[in-house]
């Protein structure tokens, strides 16, 4: 599970902590910074990943504006995707904190989101620690001599916890079988029973997940006509040439981002590599057209 989360920026000298939180004596190094830097500048990486030894270090760019990025560390027998996931939803809370809180509430955000994060990765995998949790707050309830509240929850932890499981495992497969609607479905159907038990910090991330396939035919199908656009504009390379590659990029960021979301690390690969050489070839294209400005200009006036 993860065991650290660092939020870093990019400054001219090195990249610098702006704050971090770890459950070990595990820490990120400036070393390994600067290597998730050089994978986002140098390969145009939205999320960078160092493996050292038995760790991954993952890192993501959140503000572009601002040059920064958070990341977090994880032991690499640890499921990558499901905790991106995760984290994605933390994003946002980070960048309105970043500048409207001090460092000392930052971290104790950090510390909080790092440990109900643990907590929820821990609760999907097994619902028998939903069940534990069920058990405490009716023991509470029952302390408290609210008994019919007691008795509803006491049947609803015979239940929730499995049909529960069963749904997101529905979901998941409906998923690999890129049946999104049908995944979407499972989703939110896990979400409900979720809320019926007041797990809501798990309803949330399921609603969330569920809407979030919901959106992957559209992705999909934009996609296809990004490919088209770029290829339809490749054929045409003799007529676009010096601003064809600079007119791509847009469109190459868009599909990484679509392959990032259905996880496809191979063509992730690609497109970066193939985003780095679209942009040295905009930085010659446009090169060539200041060349080309120049040379008709001395044509069209210095030799008039």
């Amino acid at each position: 599970m993860a065991i650290g989360i660092y939020l870093f920026r990019e400054t001219k000298k090195k990249p610098e902590i702006v704050v971090d939180y770890y459950s070990t004596d595990k820490r990120v190094s400036l070393s390994i910074l600067e290597e998730l830097i050089g994978k986002h500048k140098k390969k145009g990486l939205i999320d960078a990943l160092v493996k050292k030894g038995k760790y991954n270090f993952y890192s993501s760019e959140i503000s572009e504006k601002n040059n920064l990025y958070l990341g977090f560390i994880l032991e690499q027998d640890e499921d990558l995707k499901s905790q991106k996931e995760i984290f994605e939803e933390i994003e946002d809370k980070i960048i309105d904190n970043y500048k409207s809180i001090g460092k000392k509430e930052m971290e104790n955000f950090l510390e909080e989101t790092l440990h109900s994060i643990m907590d929820l990765i821990e609760k999907l995998k097994n619902p028998e620690l939903i069940r534990d949790e069920i058990n405490k707050r009716t023991k509470q309830l029952l302390d408290e001599n609210k008994i019919d509240e007691a008795k509803k929850l006491i049947d609803l932890g015979e239940t929730v916890p499995g049909e529960l499981s069963e749904l997101i495992k529905d979901a998941e497969d409906y998923l690999k079988d890129e049946k999104y609607k049908k995944a979407k479905k499972s989703y939110l159907k896990a979400a409900e029973r979720a809320k019926l038990i007041q797990e809501d910090r798990i309803a949330s991330f399921l609603e969330s997940r569920g809407e979030k396939v919901g959106t992957f035919p559209d992705l999909k199908d934009q996609r296809e006509d990004l490919m088209d656009d770029i290829m339809d504009a490749l054929d045409n390379f003799e007529r676009e040439q010096l601003h064809i590659y600079k007119s791509l990029i847009q469109k190459v960021n868009v599909l990484m981002k679509i392959a990032e979301v259905f996880n496809q690390e191979e063509k992730y690969a690609a497109l970066s590599k193939i985003l780095y050489e679209m942009k040295k070839a905009s930085t010659l294209g446009a090169d060539l057209y200041n060349l080309h400005k120049k040379i008709t200009t001395q044509f069209e006036e210095d030799l008039k």
